[in-house]
């Protein structure tokens, strides 16, 4: 699932980048200033191997894969007169697993986090109606844990913190004078959280793909 997800990434990217060759060039970027924006949409997470210990020992080296979930955010940030915009963005995510390769026992759970990044976008033109972009952030995931029941017997939430960084493409549609729409595509990951409680540890790494639709209010 995730390896069709993430060829359709792929197709998107190399739209956005045909689309970003055949605009023109850039405007005065009248828009720039203070921006808010709200978005949500779907969220794969990539299938992974459980590397566990103690009480979840059971499980270790099985292959887990998730169900679609959804991810939702927000963000501050501010255009400049150059093509770029810098941003503060916080967004939530949440996956329940589908299936996992141990037969001997029913796992059932779900994976949530949320996570604060400092954005960098750039829009090689800028139009008052339609304005494809690319960009990336590094930041923090603050929190992200994982509940797992084994057998109908429930383990405590795990729960870790880790570095995260993400990269996107989308485009900006003007709407209303102060009021615009977007789509975007969005990889982000979280190299190797540790979760760990008082009866066993999980690693994984943790990946995701993200296909989201928002609105962006300009402040100024």
């Amino acid at each position: 699932m995730f390896g069709r997800v993430t060829s359709n990434f792929t197709t998107a990217a190399l739209i956005a980048v045909l689309i970003t060759s055949l605009s023109c060039p850039m405007s005065s970027m009248a828009d720039g200033g203070l921006y808010l924006k709200g978005y949500g949409g779907v969220n794969y997470t990539a299938e992974n191997d459980f590397e566990a210990s103690d009480a979840l020992s059971l499980i270790d080296g099985s292959e887990v894969e998730y169900k679609t979930g959804h991810l939702f955010g927000f963000a501050l940030g501010y255009r400049m007169h150059n093509g770029l915009a810098l941003e503060l963005d916080y967004a939530t995510r949440a996956n329940d697993i589908d299936s996992i390769d141990f037969s001997s026992v029913t796992v059932k759970g779900d994976i949530e986090s949320s996570a604060i990044m400092a954005n960098l976008i750039y829009y090689p033109s800028y139009s008052s109606l339609f304005s494809p972009y690319m960009g990336g952030g590094l930041g923090f995931l603050k929190d992200i844990d994982t509940k797992i029941e084994l057998d109908d017997t429930f383990f405590d939430e795990f729960d870790d913190s880790t570095i995260a960084w993400q990269a996107f493409v989308g485009v900006n549609i003007s709407a209303l004078e102060n009021l615009s729409v977007f789509g975007e595509a969005r990889f982000f990951s979280g190299p190797s959280p540790e979760f760990g409680n008082d009866t066993a540890t999980l690693d994984l790494d943790y990946n995701n793909l993200g296909f989201l639709i928002g609105l962006n209010f300009s402040l100024t």
